[in-house]
């Protein structure tokens, strides 16, 4: 319920509707990653398919790495093994060989 969010929450929201720039409908839920001196790890996950075919995230006064992976099944059925699991070893080698990193800035 979009009028339960804090009012400049409900604000952004709705400049960012009514922007024109972005075609962005209801919105269905909302996260905010806050953090200093570190940084904020997702996992590789799909959104639920209520949720549409778009989601949109919006970076302030930060750059957000975005990782494009396949899945199991799809490294599975090329003859490749699952996504790594160890934080270490995705760290330093991402969840899987095939995966895409999109930066902006």
């Amino acid at each position: 319920d979009e009028s339960a969010l804090p009012p400049a929450m409900g604000a952004l929201a709705g400049r960012l509707r009514g922007s024109g720039l972005y075609n962005v409908g209801a919105l269905r839920d909302l996260t905010l990653n806050l953090r200093r001196d570190s940084f904020f790890q997702l996992d590789p996950h799909l959104d639920p398919r209520l949720d549409g075919p778009h989601v949109f995230v919006l970076g302030l006064l930060s750059s957000v790495v975005t990782t494009f992976s396949p899945s199991d099944a799809l490294l599975g059925a090329n003859g490749l093994p699952p996504r790594r699991r160890d934080p270490s070893e995705v760290g330093l080698r991402s969840w899987s060989d095939l995966d895409i990193d999109a930066m902006c800035q």
